[in-house]
């Protein structure tokens, strides 16, 4: 079980890590990484602003995961794996889902 639980929280940092470039702008508009939706896609100055939305919600999801995976590690919490695992999907879809709700609400040079 910590095995599992360890996996998972390395998976937290590779998510942290992954939405830092997208928290700070760093990413330019493409076909590959980063919030994609055609109306992020169309405007330059939308993609930045709902990618750092994006990177900053992502973040919030990695840190609060961890949180819980280490409580799990030193036996505060009696949840098996699978549950956190679950947790991370969820958290990760929600996340998502709001970036994208956002972004749709976003207007050029607001």
């Amino acid at each position: 079980m910590r095995s599992a639980i360890v996996i998972l929280l390395v998976v937290d940092v590779v998510i942290a890590v992954v939405a830092c470039p997208l928290m700070l702008g760093w990413i330019k508009s493409n076909s590959w990484f980063g919030l994609r939706t055609s109306r992020t896609l169309g405007d330059a100055e939308i993609w930045k602003r709902a990618n750092r939305i994006a990177g900053r919600v992502l973040i919030a999801v990695a840190a609060t995961h961890a949180a819980y995976c280490t409580l799990q590690l030193v036996s505060i919490l009696g949840v098996s794996p699978s549950w956190s695992a679950a947790s991370l999907t969820a958290g990760v879809a929600i996340a998502g889902f709001y970036a994208k709700r956002h972004s749709e609400t976003l207007e050029a040079g607001d």
